[in-house]
């Protein structure tokens, strides 16, 4: 099965991802994981890393522009806070949606979504 047609610009889905896997190297502890599936209505992308993983308060903001969170704050992984906002705003043009959660590696999940492009 495939390729699967997705509607949007290639350039932006592709800044995104790079983005979301940036994001888990940058603070897993010894290793991440990228996994997706296909369904009738859309493609899902499952980023897992092992690091501190966010608290549930923080998941509600790390999606905003130059928010960081304490713990990486503390350390020296550098970052701008804007990365996962730039994810969420191409993803979000692109009819999909990310969300955080915690990660079956300990750590933390980033879950995108896009729909397949379908003629009507």
């Amino acid at each position: 099965p495939g390729p699967w047609p997705l509607y949007g610009n290639p350039n932006a889905l592709e800044s995104a991802l790079e983005n979301i896997v940036r994001n888990a190297l940058r603070y897993s502890h010894t290793k991440i994981s990228v996994s997706f599936s296909v369904d009738k209505d859309g493609i899902t992308v499952n980023v897992d890393d092992d690091g501190p993983g966010v608290s549930p308060e923080d998941r509600e903001q790390i999606f905003r522009p130059f928010y960081r969170t304490d713990e990486a704050r503390d350390r020296e992984s550098g970052g701008t806070g804007l990365g996962l906002a730039i994810v969420e705003t191409a993803i979000q043009q692109h009819r999909g949606w990310v969300k955080a959660d915690d990660s079956p590696l300990g750590g933390l999940r980033l879950t995108l979504w896009l729909p397949l492009y379908k003629r009507t």
